[in-house]
């Protein structure tokens, strides 16, 4: 693991949450806490492994409920930039949901359109979003445009996904869809290697659910080793999710080397 994104840290300071050995802390996002609240609400933190630190730069956000940072291609030897965000957008009818749910998503998606101009695009986090199986793709854009020309336009794959979490999609679940038919975005969860079944990632009292996301451009899912929903820990109430991404390093050229013949009386 290379890069750790911590949602929902209830911080109120621009100060790490905690160290982690091994690790150099990045970039946050804080909420300010409420006067009458005893705790501070939402709140990203991200750390990057160190020996990849000269390789991530963090990114300038307009909003609290992402941070970005950019992968540069050089250091990973990657073929495009890598724009990646941590998001946590709090439930819908909470008291820490302080904006229109609409107006976060449309942040998001300036961002996204942005930033995909510029490389590729990798998102992910807390989203408080039910999609059910909801496709995040256009149905049948092939056949709505068979004979298109246009260079700029790439016709959706169909490529369904799982999800055991059955609850019907709520108003988060549908914006989260329309921005991946929107940005072209995929969402990894019940369609990759490591969780083909669409694991639930949170666990409360009242049930179970799927919220926490890992969507990435399309271009990017045949270079997607496996994504994860690990096992419910005592910490949290929400399973980590991990995803791994397969890069073309460059080969190290080998030194040939040609040994002497063996003596004779070693030889059988």
């Amino acid at each position: 693991m290379h890069i750790i994104s911590l949602v929902e840290t209830w911080s109120d300071s621009g100060k790490p949450v905690d160290n982690i050995p091994g690790f150099d802390f990045i970039c946050n996002s804080t909420r300010k806490k409420h006067k009458r609240a005893r705790r501070g609400s939402g709140g990203i933190s991200l750390y990057v492994r160190s020996s990849i630190y000269k390789g991530i730069s963090k990114l300038t956000c307009t909003h609290n409920n992402a941070v970005w940072v950019k992968l540069d291609k050089h250091f990973f030897n990657l073929k495009n930039d890598i724009f990646m965000a941590t998001v946590y957008f709090s439930p819908e009818y909470s008291s820490g949901c302080t904006e229109d749910i609409n107006e976060v998503y449309s942040k998001l998606l300036r961002n996204i359109e942005h930033y995909s101009q510029l490389g590729d695009i990798v998102i992910q986090g807390d989203f408080n979003a039910y999609t059910n199986t909801i496709p995040d793709f256009v149905i049948s854009d092939e056949a709505k445009f068979p004979k298109s020309k246009d260079n700029d336009y790439s016709i959706d794959s169909h490529n369904l996904r799982n999800n055991l979490d059955s609850k019907s999609a709520n108003k988060s679940g549908k914006l989260l869809i329309d921005l991946c038919k929107e940005s072209g975005l995929r969402i990894l969860n019940g369609r990759t290697i490591g969780d083909p079944l669409g694991k639930c990632t949170c666990i409360t009292y009242n049930g179970s659910s799927l919220v926490d996301y890992t969507l990435v451009s399309s271009n990017l899912l045949q270079c997607i080793g496996n994504f994860k929903v690990s096992d419910f820990t005592p910490i949290s109430d929400h399973c980590p999710i991990s995803c791994s991404l397969l890069t073309c390093f460059q080969k190290c050229k080998t030194i040939e080397t040609k040994l002497d013949p063996l003596p004779g009386k070693f030889l059988g």
